[in-house]
């Protein structure tokens, strides 16, 4: 939503010359969808445990909330790095960006999932 109103991606080319107010306001943003998505998964888990469902559902959605916050934490780690490193080594990055769009997507597949059995 914070993004409809106020442009809040920084293009490649120019990461290093953004302001520094931008860069906070990208990672404080990036921080609350990770905070929401872990409490979305957390809130299945919980849905999961308290009904009959296979153990295999409540295994995967446990294993897809640890790789989506490993995933998150690296990210989050070497954002700051990324400052200083050659355009190369910042696409190499950004490529788990893709990871954690894939890890959403499996989020969205488990909600599918437990609706079919709840």
């Amino acid at each position: 939503m914070p993004q409809l109103i106020f442009k809040s991606s920084i293009d490649v080319e120019q990461f290093a010359v953004a302001p520094l107010g931008m860069h906070a306001y990208v990672q404080a943003t990036a921080i609350l969808h990770v905070w929401c998505v872990i409490l979305i998964f957390r809130g299945l888990y919980r849905i999961g445990k308290a009904t009959t469902i296979p153990p295999g559902l409540a295994a995967a959605v446990d294993s897809s909330t640890k790789l989506y916050m490993a995933l998150f934490a690296i990210q989050l780690l070497f954002y700051p790095f990324m400052l200083n490193m050659e355009d190369s080594v910042v696409l190499v990055l950004q490529l788990s960006s893709l990871f954690i769009l894939f890890i959403e997507l499996l989020l969205i597949r488990v909600l599918f999932r437990l609706s079919l059995i709840v």
